[in-house]
């Protein structure tokens, strides 16, 4: 049996999230340092709690603080949810992560969010009407820039899990026909070579990965055929660094890491092709991942490994900005609330793959809706 011990792990991330609190709400903050609770931050604080399966156990005073704060960001007109410090001025680089992009994200996560509470949003998603034309879809697919997957796929995903949402609610059939004509326009664009998305149109293979790691989850939720697996398997091991992570220049990244390790996760449940090379592979990254806990107990976008304190005073401060909005700013080797979700959701598929390495049932509860932290295969 493996000695990883996940289960103080978890305890660890749990008294960071208590500590990443803000004293006047008692919402969540994005690190320890935010200014104020942003909408992201609490929905990330909720799906990590969920992932502990411990959503029930928070309390009826915090449970209906946080439902009542995520709801209140909802407009009625159009269905988006919004936080109310978001400001277009204070996007950085609103030609990448642009207002469409920060709301449709801020709207996702929210919904599961409050799913992850038996709860629905108050009012519907109407903004998504439009997607529903498979005229306009497909001309809005073509036209995004499939040198930046990465980016791009974040958009698609969006569309899908609203779209996806709104059939679990109504079953309106054409909605799924919809759905259908978007993965045949992507089995046409499918790149063969790599089995990802843009590497013929000049996107790397890191970028590539992350953007198909997307879109594959509407293919594995409706148990559609994936196109050239064992491409997909190969292109996705050929970015495993030495250290068991997914960045070339080491430590990782919160969303490299998780793609990745969430593509071999499920391929590996649902081909024969390279089990034992991807077991490796995750055994190795798993435990780069358990001894990469920061000391406060958090995670960071960037594993340090085991510092000492005095290297860790010596480290470089890299700030950056989540989703380039200019009220989340996060040291990426210091703990914020996103890498603290995608790290122990990264290690919990690849304890969940493997559990007889481990002989405990750890009860991770994964999503149930279609999408990031989504894991039935």
């Amino acid at each position: 049996m493996l000695t990883t011990d996940i289960l103080h792990i978890k305890n660890e991330l749990k008294e960071w999230m208590e500590s990443a609190k803000d004293k006047e709400t008692s919402l969540y903050l994005f690190t320890k340092k935010a200014r104020k609770p942003t909408l992201l931050s609490n929905c990330f604080a909720v799906l990590t709690l969920e992932l502990f399966n411990e959503v029930d156990s928070i309390g009826q005073e915090t449970k209906e603080t946080l439902i009542g704060f995520i709801k209140a960001c909802q407009l009625e007109e159009t269905g988006h949810f919004i936080d109310p410090l978001l400001r277009k001025e204070d996007l950085f680089r609103s030609n990448t992560h642009s207002w469409d992009y920060l709301t449709m994200q801020s709207t996702m996560f929210s919904i599961n969010a409050l799913d992850a509470f038996g709860e629905k949003p108050r009012h519907r998603i109407n903004f998504v009407d439009m997607y529903k034309d498979v005229d306009f879809l497909i001309k809005w697919l073509q036209e995004r820039n499939w040198k930046n997957p990465w980016l791009e796929s974040n958009n698609i995903m969006f569309i899908g899990c609203f779209l996806l949402y709104e059939y679990l609610q109504t079953k309106e059939m054409r909605i799924l026909e919809v759905i259908d004509q978007m993965l045949n326009w992507h089995d046409k664009a499918q790149d063969s070579h790599t089995g990802f998305w843009g590497t013929d149109k000049g996107a790397s293979l890191p970028n590539a990965m992350a953007g198909a790691f997307h879109i594959y989850y509407f293919y594995y939720y409706l148990k559609r055929p994936i196109q050239y697996s064992d491409k997909i398997v190969d292109s996705t091991l050929s970015l495993q660094h030495e250290d068991g992570l997914f960045v070339s220049k080491g430590g990782g990244g919160a969303c490299e890491d998780l793609d990745a390790i969430d593509i071999l996760t499920k391929f590996t449940a649902l081909t024969d092709y390279k089990k034992e090379s991807i077991k490796q592979i995750l055994l190795k990254s798993l435990k780069t991942l358990a001894n990469g806990q920061n000391r406060d107990g958090g995670y960071g976008w960037k594993i340090n490994g085991h510092g000492n304190f005095i290297t860790d005073l010596m480290r470089r401060r890299e700030i950056c900005h989540y989703s380039s909005w200019k009220l989340m700013p996060y040291d990426i080797h210091k703990s914020d609330m996103w890498s603290c979700w995608f790290r122990y959701l990264a290690i919990s598929l690849i304890v969940s793959t493997y559990p007889d390495e481990f002989g405990t049932d750890f009860n991770f509860k994964f999503r149930r809706l279609p999408g990031l932290g989504w894991h039935g295969v």
